[in-house]
């Protein structure tokens, strides 16, 4: 089956914040560092803050940053948890947080949490996620390299909550989304 890989940005509506995360600010010295310039952060305070990704597919990344001002994070994917560390010196940025490969095809959940509790460490933040899924049928070659949100492909849960949007959507493509 053909496989594809997908990339969200970190405001991605796919991607669910719990409370005690923000936007990152042009106020950071390093946010060009980010891709496009973006992140969504989670401060020490908001120690247990988690964001859940649910996706279809066979492998994972999570980009985010380590730097001398981040600390623990967890990650769990479909209930199993494994602990990192985000702490860098010198900065590192759109380096994989999580990655693992060789799922089996169906659908995953994963869940990072701020693990940090230390008040002299501050962030743990996302960049931005990949994801690779099998596209199409066993036999198909896909020769697009985009899928549109209408593509057979996608399903939306629940059905009812989605809706094709198409005012003003600069930067998507056929400035078309769901």
């Amino acid at each position: 089956m053909p496989q594809t890989n997908q990339t969200i940005d970190n405001i991605s509506p796919l991607i669910v914040y719990t409370a005690g995360w923000q936007e990152g600010t042009a106020a950071d010295v390093f946010a060009s560092s980010y891709s496009n310039s973006t992140f969504t952060l989670t401060l020490c305070s908001t120690q247990g803050s988690y964001a859940t990704f649910t996706f279809n597919g066979t492998a994972i990344w999570i980009f985010g940053a380590k730097r001398p001002n981040h600390g623990p994070y967890s990650v769990a994917l479909d209930n199993i948890v494994t602990f990192y560390d985000g702490y860098a010196d010198p900065e590192i940025f759109q380096t994989p947080l999580f990655a693992t490969q060789n799922l089996a095809d169906t659908t995953h959940t994963v869940i990072i949490t701020n693990q940090e509790t230390n008040a002299n460490v501050f962030f743990l933040d996302i960049d931005f996620i990949t994801w690779t899924s099998a596209v199409g049928n066993y036999n198909e070659t896909i020769t697009e390299k985009v899928f549109e949100d209408t593509t057979y492909a996608f399903s939306y849960q629940p059905a009812g909550a989605w809706a094709t949007e198409t005012t003003a959507l600069t930067g998507f493509s056929l400035n078309t989304a769901q």
